[in-house]
């Protein structure tokens, strides 16, 4: 009996080395170059035989039993002494392998598949957005601004390491490039063809800059005299003369500006005091740069001002560069539920849209959000509507069932380029302002981004740790109920599976020993025959169980479930034990 279950097992590896083979080919063959990057083929191929190695299992196992079965094997009635082998005799070890089988094939399903399928759709995103950093990189390059070029191509390597090499090399000619064009972005040539005057001009222009004390700028427009005809005496002379002014003039100009900063860090610390976080981030930022600009010392009293308008700017808003790193990585897309509250005694509902999200740092419960749209109604009809380009969720709470869509964005550099809520219909609430109060938790929000996907990506425990949490956003639980069921149903399948194709390999012997001529002709079709059946009776179950979880609920589905495969296997085993005769 044992060695009969070691050639079986070794069979069943046997077959699934040979599946693998297959699927590794067809695989090869069926990649989209129009879905993925080129890189990823190798690793998309051999994910997708894993996949369709876990999917064909089963089937693969079964198709084992059936040929040792039918082949090599007669139950021995009888024991040495000619006394009758009780049953469990005979199936004993056969047994422990199906149990065996039956858990491998259940862990391959909750962790490996999982594992798989997340990685293949990892590569979909990751190639959407490679696509579409590129893009923006060469049309970045394209209208001349080779710093957001090279951003975009630094950014692209970290997505696609194959490109390491080609990459590099673009972003040191952009580097080059931009060494040549110095910090401000453009070359001394290119700003000299700019200057549409004369040497002559550009000096009479300083001089106009002297009378009025400007020394500065008397300085400079001299400077650029010279620069543009280094054999114009008077300009470098002029040059020279405004030098030693700004210089005489230093002790006063030091004495000005220790009155200007201590006059700007005691405006930001009133607007910090009143909790005014960006007014107090932008004037810090701007006083930082004024002393960067002036070659003045840093001021520690500055910087550390500047860090805490940031922080408190963290609350009700985000930084738009931000954005770009967390939406620049794989994530979820099309994303809808609904949210409700409840407003003096009266019921609202929001129904929320996200284009795309990805839960940016998954420790802190925070999530990155792009184009966001929002519409709110009550029983008189729609109050308000409106959209934002990107948004912030922080779940506060402690156990994260609530959180907040924050969407304000500050932009580091330009007050004026800030993201807001825009309007489309009806009119802001004081109370709202860029905020929105969500009344679903983080374990709520993933559950609608796998409910988008299908659970292709989750396992049992994860399912039934969340089952029920999309009915207050809107969605019915039916998706994820089934799919529990369905997983419930998966060992208790197979084992039948096992058992009956025990039986059926028996029968196609003949009395007198040996296989039925007509089992050879089977063979070549056997894996998809058993695939078949199993999908035909795990669709048969389902279809039921739905239907049973549509008429009572998710608990009397579970029991019929139980109950049904409790009676299939009593019978398989009969089934199986009626062999002997």
């Amino acid at each position: 009996m044992a060695r009969m279950t070691i050639r079986v097992l070794w069979v069943a590896l046997t077959l699934c080395g040979l599946a693998f083979l297959f699927f590794l080919t067809l695989s090869f063959n069926q990649f989209s170059s129009q879905m993925f990057e080129i890189s990823y083929r190798g690793r998309w191929a051999f994910d997708n035989s894993i996949i369709k190695l876990i999917k064909y299992f089963p089937a693969l196992m079964g198709s084992a039993i059936l040929i040792c079965y039918s082949l090599f094997y007669k139950p021995a009635l009888n024991d040495s002494e000619g006394e009758t082998l009780p049953f469990y005799r005979l199936v004993m070890y056969s047994l422990i392998l199906f149990l065996i089988s039956t858990l491998a094939g259940f862990l391959l399903n909750e962790v490996i598949d999982p594992g798989a399928e997340a990685r293949q759709y990892r590569r979909m995103e990751e190639t959407i957005i490679s696509r579409e950093i590129r893009q923006l990189a060469e049309e970045a390059e394209k209208n001349g601004d080779p710093r957001t070029a090279l951003e975009f191509y630094k950014r692209l390597s970290t997505l696609q390491p194959e490109e390491t090499e080609s990459l590099e090399i673009k972003q040191e000619s952009l580097e080059q490039q931009l060494a040549r064009t110095g910090a401000g972005g453009e070359s001394t040539e290119t700003f000299m063809r700019m200057v549409d005057k004369s040497p002559q001009e550009l000096l009479n222009e300083a001089r106009g800059y002297e009378i009025e004390e400007d020394y500065f700028s008397a300085y400079y427009y001299s400077s650029l005299a010279y620069q543009i005809d280094n054999q114009y005496p008077d300009a470098r002379q002029f040059a020279a003369r405004m030098w030693s002014k700004i210089e005489s003039t230093a002790p006063m100009r030091e004495e000005l500006e220790r009155s200007y900063i201590f006059n700007k860090k005691k405006e930001g610390t009133a607007h910090l005091s009143a909790g005014r976080g960006m007014d107090a981030y932008y004037l810090f930022l701007t006083l930082r740069e004024y002393l960067s600009e002036n070659e003045i010392a840093p001021d520690p009293d500055i910087n550390k001002y500047l860090e805490t308008a940031r922080q408190l700017c963290l609350e009700s808003s985000y930084f738009t560069e931000d954005t770009y790193t967390a939406l620049t990585s794989p994530g979820y897309r099309n994303l809808v539920f609904r949210n409700r509250d409840t407003v003096n005694g009266r019921e609202h509902t929001e129904i929320v849209s996200f284009g795309r999200a990805i839960s940016h740092i998954p420790s802190r419960g925070m999530w990155m959000v792009k184009d966001v749209q929002v519409i709110r109604y009550n029983q008189t009809g729609i109050q308000y509507k409106f959209t934002a380009p990107f948004g912030k969720i922080i779940f506060g709470s402690a156990d994260g069932s609530r959180g907040r869509l924050i969407m304000h964005g500050i932009n580091p550099r330009d007050k004026e380029a800030n993201f807001h809520v825009t309007y489309l219909e009806g009119s802001s609430r004081l109370e709202l302002e860029n905020i929105l109060p969500l009344y679903i938790g983080s374990r709520e929000l993933e559950a609608l981004a796998e409910e988008s996907l299908d659970y292709t990506m989750t396992n049992l425990l994860w399912l039934w740790e969340g089952r029920g949490v999309l009915d207050e956003a809107g969605f019915p639980s039916g998706k994820i109920h089934l799919k529990i069921l369905e997983k419930i149903l998966y060992p208790f399948s197979f084992i039948i599976l096992c058992l009956i194709s025990v039986t059926f390999g028996w029968r196609m012997r003949q009395r007198s020993g040996g296989p039925i001529p007509a089992t050879f002709l089977l063979f070549p079709f056997l894996p998809s025959l058993v695939f078949s059946l199993f999908e035909l009776y795990t669709a048969a179950n389902v279809s039921l169980l739905s239907f049973i979880r549509d008429l009572g609920g998710f608990i009397p589905a579970f029991t019929i479930l139980l109950v049904i495969q409790a009676i299939i296997l009593t019978f398989s085993f009969i089934l199986m034990a009626g062999q002997r005769s």
